[in-house]
């Protein structure tokens, strides 16, 4: 035997309706204010839009970009890549800094250039001559390094590390031979001279010096 339905009393129902009916005039008021806030909305997407087409400007197009921007940008290879880069944020930021100082800097520079220029012009040197000059010199600079003889000048060995050495100690020589009192030797000095053990050794190098370089004047006359 089933219990019996509970009897719901008549107010309980009409309080109940009463709240359905209240929540419904609730609803009915926002939907009242939601429809024109929407349709005011509407018009100014619409006049964002007729304001864009009027500078030539297609909104398709932008969304159409933007959305394929948005893609690329939520790919995991980007999200990783923008990752690392937050990461290192804190290594960004003092080149950022040099950057914000850089026009000070410039500034500065220009200040430096113009009061050298200032000084050059009161000990009387043309600055305009100076510079046509150093722009000559930088031209054939330029051409000597394009040039062949710049290639066989480094194909030559002249820049090698023994090179290198025996260029300073032939400065270094001529140097200090330069700063020694000049004296004149006569024939006995010299024949004394020749039997020094450094004076032979230098001997030794000009004449095989001379031997080589002779076979490369013969080499590059053909005879």
């Amino acid at each position: 035997m089933q219990p019996p339905i509970p009897i719901v009393p008549a107010h309980a129902i009409d309080e109940r309706l009463s709240r359905i009916e209240s929540m419904l005039v609730q609803l009915q008021h926002q939907l009242d204010q939601a429809l024109p806030m929407a349709a005011m909305t509407m018009d100014i997407v619409d006049e964002v839009a007729n304001d864009a087409v009027a500078r030539g400007v297609d909104p398709v197009e932008r969304i159409k970009a933007l959305v394929a921007l948005v893609e690329t940008l939520s790919e995991p290879h980007t999200v990783h890549t923008l990752q690392g880069i937050l990461h290192r944020v804190d290594r960004v930021e003092p080149l950022l800094e040099v950057v914000d100082q850089l026009p000070g800097l410039v500034a500065m520079a220009v200040d430096i250039f113009d009061e050298a220029v200032g000084r050059a012009v009161a000990r009387g040197v043309d600055v305009q001559q100076a510079l046509e000059s150093a722009t000559k010199g930088f031209v054939k600079l330029g051409e000597f390094v394009l040039s062949e003889q710049f290639a066989n000048f480094l194909e030559s060995g002249i820049l090698d590390p023994e090179s290198v050495s025996l260029v300073g100690r032939v400065g270094r020589a001529l140097a200090d031979v330069a700063a020694e009192p000049s004296t004149a030797p006569g024939l006995m000095g010299l024949l004394r001279a020749g039997r020094e053990e450094d004076v032979r050794r230098a001997l030794n190098f000009g004449v095989r010096f001379g031997g080589r370089f002779g076979q490369l004047l013969r080499k590059q006359i053909g005879r």
